[in-house]
């Protein structure tokens, strides 16, 4: 049998096809992708409430390319959006569909992280691969109809060209180097329509940046003069194409929802709730929004002083309250909520019910291990003096979700869903900063 050689210049590698890597991969990606497939087609997933909103507003663009006023004030609407599209594409309104997409889309984020870069030893990249492969963030809303699998999807494509980027800045030609620039704000910019959550990843993401190029002024290989400069063209550029991409649906330039984060201020300092989503918050804000046909501007200048007071009221309680937002924010077990609490099992059997357990719980024991490795290895960076591209990398990610995190758990609703995102870049990061508890070769990259 002849031997095929695959070679794949964005990915940095070549691949055998006869290797033992090559195979032991496709074995493990198939046997993901048949794991994820009966998760969907055994579970229940379509009496959850989540499921019937993005759904619903699916098939009301789908049908009249327009989306309900409440939830676009809420929400941004690229989710529906692309639904739509994909039932328009398909012929068809059948929910499974997207089912199968999320599975799609969350392989391919799991074969792109285990692309994105080399490491010394080959196994601790497969650790990283199979925490993500079981990492109970995305594995307990695999069959909703949620926006998280389409805003990672481009989140971390467009992250594998940024690091791309960083990696051949200098050898790059002018046309590729713009070309990858455009497809990083493209990218980018379609995980903010999706989710509002790429715009402040991408702002401390810059902090980081400008801490390295500035004010540490420590020596970055292979990066140039321009990099700082060129990143606030990718940012402008980004920015752009959100705000154009926002403007088509609700007929303003604007990069996030109309509540513009206050909702999520005002239900993150209910100090009674613990800045968790309530019905009480919800109900009560329904009876002012109705009557204005949920108007964004009106609604904010209702929202913005009742936001304020209850900040100046909670804020204390915030900070008390901290430890315990922090843990139900940041440790995944609690988004099993949702899988067992509103799912429907496929048995009742005490055997199916451990399993799955066991696998959130070593999911979880992963998540956390991700938190204090990557945190070791982040004050180790800090004290280096020459970084390498991935390192740059690791360590403008860490700052950005190190930051997020912080103001996430003090001034935002507390949703563990909400950081899943957080968790992915973490479990990303692992075999890096596994690696350097080993001693790797500091020549290597």
């Amino acid at each position: 049998m002849k031997k095929l050689k695959f070679k794949f210049p964005l990915f940095r590698t070549s691949i055998s096809s006869q290797s033992p890597s090559f195979i032991i991969f496709l074995l493990f990606i198939t046997f993901v992708f048949a794991t994820y497939y009966c998760l969907i087609t055994l579970w229940n997933y379509t009496q959850i409430s989540d499921f019937k909103n993005y759904y619903e507003e699916g098939i009301l663009f789908l049908k009249t390319g327009n989306m309900s006023p409440q939830f676009l004030f809420f929400q941004a609407p690229g989710h529906p959006f692309l639904i739509s599209k994909i039932f328009n594409i398909f012929d068809s309104i059948n929910p499974v569909i997207i089912q199968f997409l999320n599975i799609c889309q969350y392989i391919t984020a799991i074969i792109l992280t285990h692309f994105s870069f080399k490491t010394q030893f080959s196994w601790i990249k497969y650790v990283g691969t199979f925490s993500l492969s079981i990492c109970v963030s995305y594995l307990s809303l695999m069959g909703f109809l949620a926006a998280e699998f389409n805003f990672l999807f481009f989140f971390v494509i467009g992250n594998f060209l940024l690091i791309r980027y960083l990696q051949n800045e200098n050898t790059f030609g002018i046309l590729p180097r713009t070309l990858l620039i455009l497809a990083i704000a493209f990218t980018f910019g379609l995980a903010q329509f999706v989710r509002p959550l790429s715009f402040y990843y991408l702002l401390f993401f810059g902090f980081g940046l400008f801490y390295l190029k500035v004010i540490s002024k420590k020596t970055l290989i292979h990066s140039s003069k321009a990099t700082l400069r060129q990143y606030g063209l990718v940012f402008s550029l980004f920015l752009f194409v959100a705000m154009n991409l926002y403007r088509n649906i609700s007929g303003k330039w604007t990069y996030q929802p109309p509540q513009n984060g206050i909702w999520s201020i005002y239900v993150g300092f209910n100090a009674k709730a613990k800045g968790s989503y309530n019905a009480e918050d919800i109900t009560q804000f329904k009876k002012i929004a109705e009557p204005l046909h949920w108007n964004g501007e009106a609604l904010r200048a209702i929202l913005k002083p009742i936001t304020i007071e209850r900040v100046k009221t909670n804020w204390q309680a915030n900070i008390r309250q901290s430890q315990q937002r922090a843990i139900r924010l940041l440790v995944p077990y609690f988004t099993s909520y949702w899988f067992f609490a509103k799912g429907i099992p496929p048995s009742k059997n005490p055997i199916w019910i451990l399993w799955m357990k066991a696998v959130f719980l070593l999911s979880t024991f992963t998540v956390l291990i991700s938190y204090l490795s990557n945190g070791i290895y982040l004050f180790k960076l800090f004290r280096k003096k020459h970084l390498n591209t991935i390192e740059t990398f690791a360590f403008c990610s860490l700052i950005s979700t190190f930051l997020y995190i912080l103001i996430h758990v003090f001034c935002l609703e507390i949703q563990p869903r909400y950081a899943a995102h957080l968790v992915f870049i973490n479990l990303w990061i692992l075999p890096l900063s596994l690696e350097n508890f080993i001693q790797p070769n500091p020549k290597f990259q």
